[in-house]
């Protein structure tokens, strides 16, 4: 089964999801070519306020992990949806990956942190963004042990 018939046969949302992940990632790819990161940033995600309330997990539907069920879907279908469509957009680093899922993460009313990480390398200095929810990472969660997380622009000093 080719590329194309194995996404139409996808259901509707997905299909959504992925094409406005793809579009966000092609869109901040560009951006960031052109324009310093801060811009870029207020631009993606402009004042990371969701675009619909913010879910509200009571006791009696929580898991575990205090998250609940369909908030765990749409969390995990988003973060899906911007690996998958990663792999078709050049050099969608792990930067534009994170923006991407905070704007979509903040539309669905999921509230997240971008964090940064830089280290020194053998070739200089290495540096990793990834977004966390809830202290926990959902997205660019490999090798986070390495980068001493430094202070994004634009959020408050903790």
């Amino acid at each position: 089964m080719n590329l194309a018939s194995k996404f139409l046969g996808l259901p509707s949302r997905r299909k959504g999801r992925l094409l406005i992940a793809w579009g966000l990632m092609w869109g901040t790819r560009l951006s960031l070519w052109a324009l310093p990161f801060g811009v870029v940033r207020a631009i993606v995600v402009p004042s990371l306020a969701p675009t619909r309330s913010p879910r509200i997990q009571t006791a009696s539907t929580e898991t575990d992990a205090g998250i609940s069920g369909t908030f765990t879907n749409d969390l995990e279908e988003i973060v899906n949806s911007v690996r998958s469509v990663s792999r078709f957009v050049p050099r969608a680093t792990c930067l534009i990956q994170a923006l991407v899922a905070q704007r979509l993460l903040a539309r669905a009313g999921i509230d997240s942190a971008l964090q940064i990480g830089v280290t020194r390398g053998d070739g200089g200095l290495e540096a990793h963004a990834w977004v966390e929810h809830r202290g926990r990472a959902v997205i660019g969660d490999i090798g986070l042990d390495r980068f001493p997380r430094l202070r994004v622009p634009n959020e408050p000093l903790a």
